[in-house]
C-alpha cells in the first residue's frame, strides 16, 4: 500500500509539473524511476493513465480522475505535516518567574 501511495505522489507531481523529467528532478529521482512508478500505478489499476510521447504527455480519462485524487492526497499530507510543524514550534506550558519582592510591586 505504501508503494502505491508513493506512486500516487509521483503521479501527482508529474501532473503538477506537466513533465516526467521535471518531476524526476524535483523529487530527486531518475526519469526511469518516475516511469516505473507510473507503470506500477497503471498495472495495479489495469488502466492507462497517460499517453506518452517524446514531446508531450496527455492524460487519459482515468488519468484525469486519478490526478485530482492524487493531488488531494498530497495536499492533505502536506497540511498534516504543516500542522505538526506548527504545533511543535508554538510555545506552550507554564512560565514561572521568580523575582525579589521589591521588583514585584
Amino acid at each position: 500500500m505504501i508503494d502505491l501511495l508513493r506512486s500516487m505522489a509521483v503521479f501527482a507531481t508529474v501532473v503538477e509539473l506537466g513533465s516526467m523529467n521535471r518531476a524526476a528532478a524535483q523529487m530527486q529521482m531518475t526519469p526511469s524511476a518516475v516511469s516505473q512508478h507510473l507503470r506500477r500505478l497503471e498495472a495495479h489499476h489495469g488502466v492507462a493513465l497517460l499517453h506518452r510521447t517524446t514531446r508531450k504527455l496527455a492524460f487519459t480519462p482515468a488519468g484525469d480522475r486519478l490526478a485530482a485524487e492524487a493531488a488531494a492526497m498530497v495536499a492533505c499530507a502536506e497540511r498534516g505535516l504543516d500542522e505538526v510543524r506548527g504545533a511543535s514550534a508554538a510555545l506552550r506550558g507554564t512560565l514561572r518567574v521568580t523575582l525579589p519582592g521589591f521588583l514585584a510591586a
